[in-house]
């Protein structure tokens, strides 16, 4: 009998371990992980459980699920207890803090928030800090208030790191809120000055003497505007994008020397401008400009900056005449610049064909002091306009396309500049050709996703947020 149970034993065990065929584990490696990285894809509900069924399902899952993780200031005490093995999954990190509306007379509206901000982003650094720097992490900084959303502005998204795709046929919820002027989704009458007012209310961070913590993990860097002043604690950064930035100057005292990729775009509504305007009671409501007026100033800076980058991204808050008219004053090359891309004011429609030309020649002149120099492309984009001249030198050959919803015809002069940049930078010969866009732009969004544009201009999660708003009826 003893003998028996041994084999008998040995014998169950056999089955146990034996494969069956058409079982999991008999398909191959690679379209196993295949399967697991399209079932990953669509995160349906309670799919990150799953993760505990092996080592293999484990990774698949954990690569996705802890990729991008969106945290409030509430999250930050169990986020500093992710363990070791799951910080390598992290490669994005998107902390919102919510801020609160002034609730006390005696104190203003940014000495209420500003602390609540600061002590979020010192947390935030103070666990970054431990990790160690591995293949590179994105740290996203954003501030919200829920009552802009809750009451006038609904349908605009101040807390949401979406990045998925924005059908031309895309809805909002039908809002009802008669008191704040919200009747079956659509708005009757402006917002009220003081709550158009609410949404550009400036935050003061003091970050007093003592330093944040560096945190050398962090490779890119994308600030809120009101969240910028920590830039320096990010040793190893090497890219930098900063949404709706109001403060040029802030880029020229404070990028670290690490930083290779620049990115900044200025946001704008143009409802809001029109909800301004619309809006009687605002006395000044006839000076709101309905488009981005970029300060000279900060293409002067801007242009100076770059010489130590590699990439930069400049959108409505630099233009590319005051940009280029400024590095023609200066002297010596942009020897590490690769990719440019500017907004110009100038490229619209009703512009003069020759003014829009006299500037491609300009920026041709330009770019031969620029002997790195891959992609450049210059554009604009507004309710019902998107255009954009890109310049790319690649396998051997250079192309100088015009995309756009208007046509535009480049001069021989400008070709000839060009012809002569791309033979002096790449030794090699230019290809003009016109691509005319279709489809409805309802706003620079549209314009963006339209485009194509061959280098990002702006977050997804962002450019997301602009077409969803832009689909809005009205304010």
């Amino acid at each position: 009998m003893a003998t028996g149970c041994v084999v008998t034993r040995r014998y169950n065990t056999r089955l146990y371990t034996r494969t069956k065929i058409g079982s999991w584990l008999c398909l191959p490696t690679e379209l196993r992980i295949i399967i697991l990285e399209t079932f990953a894809r669509y995160e349906h509900p309670g799919w990150s459980t799953l993760a505990s069924v092996c080592r293999e399902w484990q990774y698949i899952i954990a690569t996705k699920n802890l990729r991008k993780l969106e945290l409030r200031s509430s999250c930050l005490e169990s986020f500093g207890r992710l363990i070791t093995l799951q910080r390598d999954f992290v490669r994005h990190i998107w902390l919102n803090v919510v801020v609160q509306n002034n609730t006390c007379p005696h104190y203003q509206f940014s000495q209420q928030n500003g602390p609540l901000i600061v002590s979020a982003i010192r947390k935030i650094f103070s666990i970054l800090s431990k990790w160690k720097p591995g293949r590179g992490l994105t740290l996203e900084l954003h501030a919200h208030r829920p009552s802009d959303q809750d009451r006038f502005f609904k349908g605009f998204y101040f807390a949401t790191d979406h990045e998925g795709e924005v059908g031309s046929g895309a809805s909002h919820p039908k809002w009802h809120h008669p008191l704040h002027r919200w009747f079956d989704r659509y708005s009757f009458g402006p917002p009220t000055r003081s709550a158009i007012s609410g949404l550009f209310e400036q935050i003061t961070l003091n970050f007093g003497q003592q330093k944040l913590p560096r945190a050398e993990v962090v490779t890119r860097l994308i600030p809120s505007w009101s969240t910028a002043h920590g830039v320096r604690a990010v040793a190893g950064v090497g890219e930098f994008a900063g949404e709706q930035s109001r403060y040029g100057l802030l880029f020229q005292q404070s990028l670290p020397a690490t930083v290779k990729t620049l990115t900044v775009f200025e946001d704008f509504n143009e409802k809001i401008a029109e909800a301004l305007v619309r809006n009687d009671s605002v006395a000044w409501h006839s000076s709101v400009a309905r488009h981005r007026i970029a300060d000279p100033v900060l293409g002067a800076i801007f242009a100076s900056k770059s010489r130590k980058l590699e990439r930069l991204s400049a959108s409505f808050l630099v233009d590319a005449g005051d940009f280029f008219d400024s590095c023609i004053k200066q002297l010596g090359a942009w020897r590490r610049l690769e990719t440019l891309a500017l907004t110009v004011r100038l490229f619209q429609e009703e512009t003069p064909h020759q003014e829009i030309n006299d500037l491609l020649l300009k920026a041709s002149e330009v770019a031969v002091r620029m002997p790195k120099l891959r992609t450049l492309v210059l554009w604009n984009g507004a309710r019902g306009n998107a255009c954009a001249f890109i310049f790319q030198a690649k396998h051997g050959c250079a192309f100088l396309t015009w995309r756009g919803t208007w046509d535009h015809e480049i001069s021989r002069r400008v070709e000839e500049g060009w012809e002569q940049a791309a033979s002096r930078i790449h030794s090699c010969s230019v290809t003009t050709k016109k691509e005319r866009i279709r489809g409805q732009v309802s706003s620079h969004g549209d314009a963006i996703h339209l485009l194509n544009l061959p280098c990002q201009v702006v977050e997804p999660a962002s450019l997301w947020q602009i077409r969803r708003e832009g689909a809005l009826p009205t304010l």
